[in-house]
């Protein structure tokens, strides 16, 4: 299995979205609450978000990518497919990966 690049427009759309979504982080008292609670929770300083925002922004197409190949290690991917068999297991098959069918239990079927 060889690991795909990141394109421009696909890093470009997935830093908006993180970015984008922190606001709705603090819509309600009680995320606020959360939020507080998982900063003190981790040790996290005040300045947390604004600190994490501002790496986020600053990060580069080329700094992802070299995150990815130093940490991803293709052959050692996982993947969970739960669904129809009857739908789904022709077009995972159609992947070339191997493909393990189980139970709810665990047990091989």
């Amino acid at each position: 299995m060889e690991l795909n690049q990141i394109g421009v427009e696909e890093f470009r759309k997935a830093k908006e979205g993180l970015l984008k979504s922190v606001p709705s982080q603090f819509e309600s008292n009680q995320q606020i609450t959360s939020q507080l609670l998982n900063m003190a929770a981790f040790d996290l300083p005040l300045d947390y978000f604004d600190t994490n925002i501002g790496k986020i922004s600053d990060l580069t197409l080329d700094e992802v990518r070299e995150s990815a190949m130093k940490h991803i290690s293709p052959t050692e991917i996982k993947m969970i497919v739960v669904g129809d068999r009857d739908k789904i297991q022709k077009p995972l098959e159609e992947l070339g990966y191997p493909l393990f069918v189980i139970d709810m239990y665990g047990n091989s079927i």
